[in-house]
């Protein structure tokens, strides 16, 4: 009697920790749609044009997971097809707009031109000592100008053919979990979601580490048979990750859900001894040592070449927490903040301690309160255009007689982005919920990728936001969305059957 109590209780547990995963994401994707609808809804005027962009968005999702064929173009033309798509529509935004340098995007670029040229200012310049993990991003950009000379459309194009390559990996990530059906949905919702259009222009790292992100999360769980070829796959995945940890420090939320993993496995094996534990732990190990180890190495390597000496790390790890909770501002970039620490003849250590101790204090009342706010900002707004549309570049659209039919253009994109939030925050719940309702267990990709979704969510209710920031959870909503589009197909086939 008690080895049968004992056996369900090891049994639960998992089934428990799956059951939390499941429900919080589906949490996640219901707060994240009720804020862009509550955005929305607030923003057009007549309100019935609010249906309009919510519906258009979500019927065509709908069309696509239920109509949309599933065999025909096979998936190499179908993936050839897609490719060429995302280069022919990014690369068109890529030639034709072409907004100026501005803000970190400018100094980004000036430092790489000079590092080109020989000049290195970034152990000279306070920004790249205060924040020297962007060095390895300088470097990148200066081995491009080496290549292709100071040409920002040389950036751009670049931008296009990672954006491209992140296209495919959508596919094939959503395919490890969901219908072939469901993955092309997730796939073509990625090429045509208008967010992703507004960062192509721009200097950024986003779609490099993004690339390299979704690459790292696609390699340590493809499927293999062989023991050794696990511990490969774990470990050249942890290295990708290193790298796109280098070109954008947000490697850690992967890393974190794969420590997240590793202790489901555990649990797992507590209720299911029939495989050793090392071999269920050991290839995620080997992930999180190669990412460690990989980061390390790289860090090492820029200090060694004299490109930065503080290699690729964090001198203000504070900051992004005292703009995070910084309840005046809801938790954006504040030029008080700024001033006070980086301002002429300041302490800045002693500032920076000073302030974080400060907004680390807030009482749990006034902390929920701010999350909310920046929910509401960071997940429900429009998606930032005002990065391409510079005041500069308005002036020049307003000389060629476009800037009206632009800025017209951009207005209803963002609203139409607004409307695809919605719709795939109700997909991922849904998808989620259906999911919670199985036996089974949760497939090892879509367990990764939701817990990777989640740190990357929970993370922002603390540290700073932008609305750009959000690029990253754009795309795993996007990819795990596919499990949505099969719980709607599964949905409506079952009552035209019963119907029937």
């Amino acid at each position: 009697m008690q080895t049968t109590v004992r056996s369900r209780e090891r049994t639960l547990l998992p089934s428990a920790a799956k059951g939390l995963i499941l429900l919080a994401f589906a949490a996640v994707g219901l707060m994240i749609a009720a804020a862009s609808a509550y955005v929305l809804l607030a923003n057009t005027n007549p309100r019935g044009f609010f249906l309009l962009y919510a519906a258009v968005p979500a019927l065509c999702m709908l069309a696509g997971a239920l109509f949309l064929p599933k065999e025909r173009p096979g998936t190499r033309i179908f993936l050839m097809l897609l490719f060429a798509a995302a280069l022919v529509l990014k690369g068109a935004v890529a030639l034709t707009v072409t907004p100026q340098l501005e803000s970190d995007f400018y100094l980004l670029h000036y430092a790489a031109e000079q590092l080109a040229q020989g000049n290195n200012i970034l152990n000279d310049t306070s920004y790249f000592q205060l924040w020297p993990y962007q060095s390895f991003f300088v470097a990148l950009l200066a081995g491009v100008i080496k290549l292709f000379g100071p040409l920002p459309v040389i950036f751009r194009l670049t931008n296009t053919l990672f954006s491209a390559l992140t296209n495919l990996l959508v596919y094939g990530l959503a395919k490890r979990f969901a219908s072939e059906r469901a993955a092309r949905v997730s796939a073509l919702l990625f090429l045509f979601y208008p967010g992703t259009y507004f960062l192509i222009p721009l200097l950024t790292n986003q779609h490099l580490s993004e690339f390299l992100l979704l690459a790292a999360l696609w390699v340590c769980t493809a499927p293999a048979r062989k023991w050794s070829v696990q511990l490969w796959l774990g470990g050249a995945g942890g290295v990708l990750l290193a790298l796109s940890n280098a070109v954008r420090p947000m490697g850690v939320v992967a890393a974190m859900a794969m420590c997240a993993c590793l202790v489901l496995r555990v649990l797992e094996w507590l209720g299911d001894r029939s495989h050793a534990l090392w071999a269920r732990l050991l290839p995620g190990l080997c992930f999180l040592a190669a990412y460690f180890l990989c980061g390390k190495l790289l860090s090492g390597l820029v200090i060694w070449t004299g490109l930065n000496q503080y290699g690729l790390t964090n001198r203000a790890p504070e900051w992004k927490f005292i703009l995070g909770l910084n309840q005046e501002t809801m938790g954006r970039y504040s030029d008080t903040d700024a001033a006070a620490v980086f301002g002429a003849g300041v302490d800045q250590r002693q500032v920076l301690e000073a302030l974080a101790k400060e907004r680390l204090s807030i009482s749990l009342p006034d902390l929920l309160k701010l999350m909310v706010q920046k929910i509401r900002i960071m997940w429900g707004g429009f998606e930032d255009a005002s990065w391409i549309l510079t005041p500069r570049y308005l002036e020049e659209l307003e000389q060629r007689g476009l800037k009206e039919l632009v800025v017209y253009l951009v207005d209803k994109l963002q609203r139409l982005g607004a409307g695809c939030y919605i719709a795939m925050g109700l997909a991922n719940a849904g998808g989620a919920l259906s999911v919670l309702r199985r036996r089974k267990p949760l497939p090892e990709t879509q367990r990764l990728l939701m817990l990777t979704a989640l740190a990357y969510f929970c993370a922002h209710l603390f540290i700073e936001i932008q609305i750009r920031y959000r690029s990253t959870m754009t795309v795993l909503l996007i990819v795990l969305a596919a499990a949505g589009f099969d719980w709607l197909y599964e949905l409506l086939r079952s009552r035209k059957a019963k119907r029937a």
